[in-house]
């Protein structure tokens, strides 16, 4: 509202939001977007915590990084400068603070070769084959259930729902497995399930047991564990679960 009081040019700097979704949707794998559910609940339990919990940022989830990340960082950086050139006043940018690390090394960075190189350069994944065409219609399904699982993680609740409306409808064959992996994967146990054993210790602990043992099932069904990402005898043991506890 203040740039336009004070006719201010407003320019959109970010990619459109279509293209992240479908790079991240078409150019990860399900371990790729499993790593980030890890790495972000590891995010939004740190201050539960007291303390960071080994990831400041995505980095360890290095494709769903690069695309959702670091390629954004470099584009807003380039239209910053893009937009600074030539002009007689300050530029101000209005970003995520997730992005401002990334944008700042981009800016100390070569402005002539580095904030040239095209995103798509910056890190070789329409070199990959495209995992979304590979796949059948179960593991669609999964792939759909945890990129909106991550996104709900790290974004407004809007920014899922956008997505939601853009990406293709999943094929009906991919409903169930789709249904089962977003219960499972929005359960509070399975964000538990992503913290690291000492770091699970200082979040919760049980009650004459273990919790990282009484979590071991889980963690046993993702796919960064080699497993499917979905698991209906565990869904039915959670919703149990719940239905004990109310």
């Amino acid at each position: 509202m203040a740039a336009f009081v004070t006719n201010t040019i407003v320019v959109h700097g970010d990619r459109p939001k279509a293209e992240t979704y479908q790079r991240l949707n078409d150019l990860t794998t399900l371990v790729d977007l499993d790593k980030a559910i890890a790495a972000q609940a590891c995010i939004n339990f740190s201050d539960a915590l007291g303390r960071p919990c080994g990831h400041d940022d995505l980095s360890s989830a290095a494709v769903v990084h690069q695309i959702f990340t670091a390629e954004r960082d470099l584009m807003l950086c380039r239209s910053l400068q893009q937009s600074s050139a030539n002009q007689p006043h300050c530029v101000i940018g209005v970003v995520g603070v997730a992005h401002v690390p990334g944008i700042m090394q981009c800016w100390e960075a070569s402005t002539s070769d580095f904030l040239t190189v095209p995103h798509e350069q910056a890190f070789v994944l329409n070199s990959q084959q495209n995992s979304a065409l590979v796949e059948g219609a179960e593991a669609q399904g999964v792939r759909r259930a945890l990129l909106e699982n991550f996104l709900e993680l790290s974004c407004p609740p809007a920014v899922c729902a956008d997505m939601q409306r853009q990406l293709p409808v999943l094929p009906s064959e991919a409903e169930e497995t789709y249904a089962c992996t977003r219960e499972l994967y929005g359960s509070p146990r399975m964000l538990l399930a992503a913290l690291p054993r000492e770091h699970l210790d200082k979040a919760c602990s049980g009650w004459k047991c273990s919790m990282w043992d009484e979590l071991s099932g889980l963690r046993d069904v993702r796919p960064m564990y080699g497993g499917p990402g979905y698991d209906g005898q565990l869904v039915m043991q959670l919703r149990q679960l719940y239905f004990d506890l109310g």
